[in-house]
């Protein structure tokens, strides 16, 4: 699917990347805003009844909402763990008796999708999570793709400026040059005489210039070869 011609494209967002790409994802839809937006995936803003709407739980009876079944479902079946996977509050509400309060539940994203792995729709929904699955790895893969072949491009475009041409000839004579001298050096063993005494230093090089200067240094007299 990661065609050159895809890839030679202006860079694609996910929603074009999709109908670029033909990407076949089930019709179903979740009326849920923000359902795989990570930045908010810790946050506790579903509530309960969103588990009623899509057929996790049976709440709501003729006379009242039964919200212990919710807690049921989070703490004993799923082992969720309160104000990190959902949080609880109470609201209130009047009754000719007066006023009640019931809990009032709210669910992290996380915490919504597993939910969903128990209800009516269980196959349903698991394939659909697989196929947003997919689609991250592919549009991830593809991102990866583009900067690699933009990375490309823009190496090629600077290989091709005149002063970087130069400076990689004149690199590669040195490189050259280097390589040459490691394989023709020519080595011999010297005799150096200090001045006025009758010592001498015999040795062996590659480099006659360079040794004697490095032996001169710090030797007030002159040495001869």
């Amino acid at each position: 699917m990661l065609n050159d011609a895809l890839l030679n494209k202006e860079f694609l967002n996910i929603t074009s990347f999709i109908e670029v790409t033909n990407f076949k994802i089930d019709k179903f839809k979740l009326d849920i805003d923000n359902l795989y937006d990570s930045s908010l995936e810790n946050k506790c803003i579903i509530p309960h009844m969103m588990l009623e709407k899509y057929g996790v739980l049976k709440i709501t009876t003729e006379k009242q909402e039964d919200t212990s079944l919710v807690k049921r479902l989070l703490v004993k079946q799923l082992k969720l763990i309160e104000n990190k996977d959902y949080i609880c509050t109470k609201m209130s509400f009047k009754t000719s008796s007066g006023t009640k309060y019931k809990n009032q539940y709210f669910l992290s994203l996380n915490s919504f999708k597993l939910c969903l792995m128990r209800s009516q729709k269980t196959i349903e929904y698991a394939k659909h999570f697989i196929q947003i699955e997919n689609l991250f790895f592919l549009y991830y893969k593809y991102q990866c793709e583009y900067e690699k072949l933009k990375y490309k491009n823009e190496i090629e475009k600077l290989k091709n400026m005149q002063h970087i041409k130069q400076y990689s000839r004149e690199k590669a004579i040195e490189r050259l040059e280097v390589k040459v001298k490691d394989k023709y050096k020519i080595e011999c063993v010297y005799f150096i005489q200090e001045e006025d005494f009758d010592i001498f230093k015999v040795g062996y090089t590659d480099n006659l210039k360079e040794r004697l200067g490095t032996l001169q240094v710090g030797n007030i007299r002159n040495l001869h070869m």
